[in-house]
């Protein structure tokens, strides 16, 4: 297996051409390589070879919107990629609970907290220029990247072979589910807001940290008082409204649980078809009828974080009704 992770140049305007893919890294037992690919005149083919290898595992986190944004950019198939959060949640869920993790998602700076014991310095150095020479910081921060990302995993390796749990059998990325999805916004360029949405949700985190301790503004201080979502609005569509319903009126639902409802246990819905129908749904509320909490609601959303890069400028403007 090798630690894998990419960096690009950020942009921070709606609507602007993405930019490529600047910097690869990959790390395995021995060595930690960075392949400043914005500054060759091609595409290595040997690194073409191990990334679309499916015997070569390629693992981190939210892998699977960097290999979205690699077939996008160079038309490279990223195959064998395994999400960290994925693999915890199956094979180590008791710790990623005891962390308050609810969610089967977490970041590659809490993974490496909770099974390294270390500190993964994060800073303004992930939203730089990867376009041009690299400087030691850059360099140290993209390496530390993919150096932990296979650390981890090597944890979480050998938790599941203790509990003798057999890795092929675990679903570990999201890519099928993806491709298949119907969902997907096409105003937002994922590639361009990963970062940047990161961001968003920091400030937001440290701009109301008192008010999300608090009870939703939707929960209800009598048991008998439950509540009901108003008929479905006119411009709305009602399979995507089901979903809001759902989502309002039983709070106390999971996502998955969710996903389970509004399809079947054997085959639920995907979880950001789920979250995309929430969102749609108050969209296209243009009478703005339909009751919401804005805490709830990014909370349902940063359960899948390709969902929070889509939504997030729209949701941050929001507010609750």
């Amino acid at each position: 297996p090798v630690g894998f992770d990419m960096e690009w140049v950020v942009v921070f305007r709606r609507g602007a051409i993405p930019r490529k893919t600047a910097l690869i890294q990959i790390a395995d037992r021995t060595k930690i390589m960075l392949f400043h690919v914005s500054r060759m005149s091609e595409f290595p083919s040997k690194l073409i070879e191990v990334i679309e290898d499916p015997d070569i595992i390629k693992t981190g986190v939210n892998i699977t919107g960097d290999a979205k944004k690699l077939f996008a950019d160079w038309g490279i198939q990223a195959q064998g990629i395994v999400e960290l959060a994925m693999l915890a949640w199956q094979v180590d869920r008791q710790t990623l609970e005891s962390h308050g993790i609810k969610t089967g998602w977490t970041t590659l700076a809490n993974m490496v907290g909770m099974y390294l014991g270390r500190v993964l310095p994060k800073g303004e150095v992930r939203t730089g220029n990867w376009e041009k020479p690299l400087d030691e910081l850059q360099m140290e921060y993209a390496a530390n990247d993919a150096h932990c990302g296979l650390a981890v995993y090597k944890k979480l390796q050998a938790k599941a072979e203790a509990a003798k749990i057999d890795m092929s059998t675990l679903r570990l990325n999201r890519l099928e589910e993806e491709q298949a999805s119907t969902t997907e916004p096409t105003d937002v360029a994922e590639s361009d807001t990963r970062k940047e949405a990161e961001d968003a949700y920091a400030d937001l985190v440290l701009a109301s940290t008192d008010a999300e301790s608090q009870p939703a503004a939707t929960s209800s201080t009598s048991e008998d008082a439950k509540p009901v979502a108003p008929p479905c609005p006119p411009k709305v569509e009602f399979f995507r409204y089901r979903a809001y319903r759902l989502w309002y009126e039983r709070p106390e639902l999971t996502l998955d649980e969710m996903c389970i409802r509004l399809r079947s246990a054997q085959e639920p819905l995907a979880r950001s078809t789920v979250i995309g129908y929430v969102v749609k749904t108050l969209e296209d509320d243009n009478e703005k009828t339909l009751p919401f909490s804005k805490d709830r609601l990014i909370k349902l959303v940063r359960e899948e974080p390709k969902s929070w890069r889509w939504h997030y400028k729209w949701i941050v403007g929001l507010e609750s009704t």
